[in-house]
């Protein structure tokens, strides 16, 4: 049979498959529109996009949290900023996806790194990107207690400098007060330990940073022996592995370690 008779042969009927339609996914009643910090280097790009909230991730989709949105074709990871009524977005708005509920990109963390990025020029996820540490599940799902009580004994260091005290007092009135130590003292762990430790007492923050690994161990030692209980302090340094970095990087962010010890990276 030729060509040209294989031609007048009828073909079969098929079915002509029909179009899949998606189904519309209920939205949140309350501020279904979330805008996004999506995980990107360019800098034209560098804004936040408008995305749908499901409604059956209402409750999980909360400012801070880590989500996962389609950008450009990919699934890219993003971090939710806040939630809104309505969109200036003319089309329909993608769903988002939650990864994780941990809110770890707070309000006062966010706007530190955008004041980082425009002091800097630079791009506000990578900021970002330095400021949290990548996610770990299993350090994640840590249970942290309330911080521990710790009482600080009277300050004998910081008497021997002239306005020492006086750093203590207005440190912890939160006046931002500035202090050069000389470099010749002889206890300088012991010397930041009887300070971070005053201000632990008042419930306050300390984020100590030394040059490396052997300076970390001696401020951790001094702290100790200021007798400061174990999970009153964390420590932050680039050496350590993923899920130790992350489970003391949420001690703080929880608000069980009041001391961070750690390398330039801590900050």
């Amino acid at each position: 049979m030729s060509d040209e008779q294989l031609s007048l042969v009828p073909l079969p009927d098929k079915p002509v498959p029909k179009k899949r339609v998606k189904a519309e996914v209920p939205l949140a009643q309350v501020n279904p529109v979330a805008t996004v910090l999506i995980d990107n280097s360019l800098p034209h790009l560098d804004r936040l996009f408008d995305y749908s909230v499901p409604a059956k991730l209402d409750t999980q989709a909360q400012p801070g949290v880590r989500v996962r949105v389609r950008f450009a074709g990919k699934l890219i990871d993003g971090f939710l900023i806040e939630r809104k009524a309505s969109t200036e977005h003319p089309g329909t708005l993608l769903p988002l996806n939650v990864i994780s509920d941990e809110p770890v990109l707070s309000p006062q963390l966010y706007q530190l790194v955008t004041s980082v990025a425009a002091r800097g020029s630079g791009v506000t996820w990578d900021v970002v990107r330095a400021a949290i540490p990548n996610r770990h599940a299993r350090a994640e799902a840590t249970e942290f207690g309330e911080s521990p009580a710790v009482t600080a004994a009277e300050p004998k260091l910081l008497t021997q400098y002239s306005g020492g005290l006086a750093l203590i007092k207005r440190s912890i009135e939160q006046q931002a007060p500035r202090a050069i130590v000389p470099t010749g003292s002889d206890n300088p762990a012991e010397l930041i330990a009887e300070y971070v430790t005053a201000l632990a007492e008042q419930n306050l923050g300390s984020i100590v940073v030394v040059p490396d690994r052997m300076a970390i161990n001696r401020v951790l030692h001094a702290l100790k022996d200021a007798g400061v209980p174990q999970s009153a302090f964390a420590v932050l340094a680039a050496d350590d592995g993923p899920e130790v970095r992350y489970r003391n990087w949420l001690s703080a962010l929880r608000g069980q370690a009041r001391i961070v010890v750690g390398t330039r990276s801590a900050v």
